[in-house]
């Protein structure tokens, strides 16, 4: 199997890199899992890394990770009155986009640890 390509240095070649076929190609099996700051960030900022990578999920361009304890952290964080007025977005608007994005994210189940019968068991979040 041949290793990945490195990315260029320079600003210019890395943009040229990104558009070309083969990083395509490359990115487009990145899969990513992303922090409910991430999500808040790319709602209040127009143009930020954080919208960008929004954007690239939806375009299914990565692919992103989510179990269903992160979602519902989504949605707690993202209609927050704050987030709302800072991204000027009603949760009508916040809940399309969740809908929007778990329809091109890829589910991760749970899996427990511990003793199944146990009262104290615990879930992990991915």
């Amino acid at each position: 199997m041949a290793a990945a390509p490195h990315p260029p240095k320079t600003p210019g070649k890395l943009l040229r890199a990104i558009s070309s076929w083969r990083y395509r190609r490359l990115w487009a099996r990145m899969r990513l899992v992303l922090d409910a700051d991430v999500l808040a960030a790319g709602f209040g900022s127009g143009r930020g890394a954080s919208r960008q990578l929004l954007l690239a999920v939806l375009d299914r361009e990565f692919t992103m990770l989510v179990s269903v304890p992160v979602m519902i952290e989504y949605e707690a964080v993202l209609t927050r009155p704050e987030h709302l007025r800072e991204a000027g977005i009603s949760r009508t608007g916040v809940d399309s986009v969740l809908d929007a994005l778990a329809a091109v994210i890829e589910p991760v189940k749970l899996s427990s640890f511990g003793d199944p019968d146990s009262k104290t068991q615990r879930t992990r979040w991915f």
